[in-house]
């Protein structure tokens, strides 16, 4: 049985490893009520600038404007921005993702060009070890998601495709729907197709809507604005979904160290307890020599 000195040090060290594990677990607890208001508030301006578009698209010849080329095409050229998380610790996510990701880009090994862009370091370590060398790593997203990094991508992609560098935009996250569920998903976002917003909500008006200078122009700015806004809605659902992931796992490793400390509590009072029960005998017995001495 190991000694009483060895049991506190042990119970030390699980004090100190439950005291990271209790303040990774608030954290991510912090940013996950942050980034879950971010993706409330996000909502209402996603659902009107879609309701724009579906309002446009409604005003304007089919297959009339650069955003909508390739839609009757093979895509030959597609393009994948892939949001994973910079660090691990966060149970399953980065893994669940990850492998996701891996089986679609599998898909177009067909393809002419396969242009990938990642957000999070584990998105690019992963993927280059799998052969997949990314084109551009969007350094810092992952950990605070705005829209300064939603514009900066959008420009990117909006910039490729109307250089016909690429044929379509995907991407590939974790999409958050509650607390106990969060799943990887794969959203096409370019060309843009009348179909996906076929759903749209229509915009409160009660006359004709007129667009000036012509609903090209006005669809041709409205569209980068409705990139940001989805790419910044993705990295927030991304966002919550690796806290939630994170918070989880820190709440069990809180609840493992808890029980660990429990275990070698009692361990360390058995070993004091048999320690004093020996001091005592050997008293004792020395008492009862001396006693017989005299």
């Amino acid at each position: 049985m190991r000694d009483m000195s060895e049991i506190r040090r042990n119970i030390r060290s699980v004090e100190e490893t439950r005291q990271v594990t209790n303040a990774m677990f608030l954290l991510s607890t912090s940013r996950m009520k942050h980034a879950m208001q971010q993706i409330g508030h996000n909502r209402e301006y996603m659902k009107r600038i879609r309701a724009a578009v579906h309002e446009i698209l409604a005003h304007m010849p089919q297959d009339d404007h650069p955003f909508m080329r390739y839609s009757k095409e093979k895509d030959t050229r597609p393009s994948y921005l892939v949001i994973a998380a910079d660090k691990g610790l966060c149970g399953a996510y980065n893994q669940n993702l990850l492998r996701f990701a891996k089986d679609i880009l599998a898909k177009q090994k067909s393809a002419e060009t396969l242009h990938i862009c990642t957000v999070g370091e584990q998105a690019t370590r992963t993927l280059t070890a799998a052969g997949y060398q990314p084109d551009v790593a969007f350094t810092g997203a992952a950990q605070r998601p705005d829209t300064y990094y939603a514009r900066a991508m959008a420009e990117h992609f909006v910039r490729m495709f109307r250089d016909g560098a690429i044929s379509s935009f995907h991407i590939i996250y974790t999409h958050y729907k509650n607390q106990l569920t969060q799943a990887p998903r794969c959203l096409k976002l370019l060309p843009v197709e009348e179909r996906d917003f076929a759903h749209a909500a229509a915009l409160p008006v009660q006359r004709e809507i007129c667009f000036e200078p012509s609903a090209q122009e006005v669809f041709d700015r409205v569209i980068p604005q409705y990139l940001v806004g989805m790419i910044y809605d993705c990295l927030h659902h991304a966002a919550c979904s690796e806290q939630i992931s994170r918070m989880n796992a820190m709440q069990s490793a809180t609840k493992n160290a808890d029980e660990m400390l429990h275990r070698l509590q009692l361990q360390y009072n058995t070993v004091r307890q048999l320690a004093i029960t020996n001091e005592i005998t050997e008293i004792a017995a020395a008492a009862s020599l001396a006693d017989n001495a005299v």
